[in-house]
């Protein structure tokens, strides 16, 4: 059990339907936890310490730190973050709640292509230009961050490697 992080999209969003569940962070963060993760902790669950919202949750395998002190080898590298990145896929899949009962699931939405629709009926162009726009900003990010990260790989500014 620990002290649940406040959202920051608490602050600033205003919406009736949800702002019920802001008032309790660990409730907030189970319920994200359940709309965007395949696999939950079965213990997952939120508290209130004196006046303090907590966040309970399971030590799961998932939560340890990889130990990286054995992985020196650039192909070994390339391995691991492969099968780092299939299994973070996995656990971001949509979960399907099973026996859990007090939860409020119905601000999860479960179809996520009418949501989207939704949210951008009558503003499709709009809506296109912002995914351009992020995609060109996001692209040079990535190729920013790519160029500092071989750089520092080639003048053996990483440790342990």
């Amino acid at each position: 059990m620990k002290p649940a992080q406040k959202s920051a999209v608490s602050y600033v969003g205003r919406n009736p339907a949800v702002e019920e569940y802001f008032k309790h962070d660990g409730l907030r963060t189970v319920l994200c936890s359940y709309a965007m993760q395949a696999s939950t902790p079965k213990w997952l669950g939120y508290a209130t310490l004196g006046t303090i919202p907590c966040l309970v949750d399971a030590v799961t395998a998932h939560a340890e730190d990889l130990d990286w002190s054995d992985i020196n080898d650039f192909q070994d590298v390339v391995e691991v973050v492969q099968y780092l990145g299939r299994a973070m896929a996995d656990s971001d899949c949509l979960n399907t709640p099973k026996d859990v009962t007090g939860l409020p699931f119905s601000i999860i939405p479960r179809d996520t292509e009418h949501t989207i629709r939704d949210a951008i009926r009558g503003q499709d162009d709009a809506f296109i230009q912002d995914m351009l726009e992020f995609g060109m900003i996001y692209g040079e990010q990535v190729r920013h961050d790519h160029r500092l990260f071989f750089e520092a790989f080639r003048n053996n500014r990483i440790q342990g490697l």
